[in-house]
């Protein structure tokens, strides 16, 4: 077997891409990639575009209404957005007062949360306290 990629995982090694294999003594593939580690420096276990992703993929991207609002009463935003509802376009207050769910990427939410002043990072934050709700 030719070995193209060694890449280390937790409990042994990932081979060519498709094989993993457990660092257990007597196993065939163990034994011709221990060889190969003798002239060759394995990946590691993520790269650093995996861990971004994995990152990425574990924050919360959808929350619901309640949800919603409760994170805005206890980050004390909830009666500044109901203000600010007065006066925001129909679009807006179509999404804040009927919407089933808020998504990470909604377009009127995003416009909502930069009219308060809050980044990107700050959006992350509020899903995230909001889905802990």
């Amino acid at each position: 077997m030719e070995i193209k990629s060694v890449k280390i995982q937790s409990n042994g090694w990932l081979l060519n891409g498709i094989m993993s294999v457990p660092n257990a003594s007597g196993n065939r593939e163990r034994e011709l990639i221990v060889e190969w580690l003798k002239t060759n420096t394995p990946e590691p276990e993520f790269t650093t575009d995996e861990l971004l992703q994995q990152i990425e993929d574990a924050k919360p991207k959808v929350v619901t209404p309640l949800q919603a609002r409760l994170a805005l009463s206890q980050l004390g935003l909830r009666q500044q957005v109901e203000d600010s509802m007065l006066t925001a376009s129909q679009d807006i207050k179509d999404f804040y007062e009927f919407a089933l769910e808020w998504r990470r990427d909604n377009t009127q939410l995003v416009a909502m949360a930069t009219s308060l002043g809050m980044d990107s990072i700050a959006i992350d934050n509020f899903f995230l306290l909001a889905s802990t709700l």
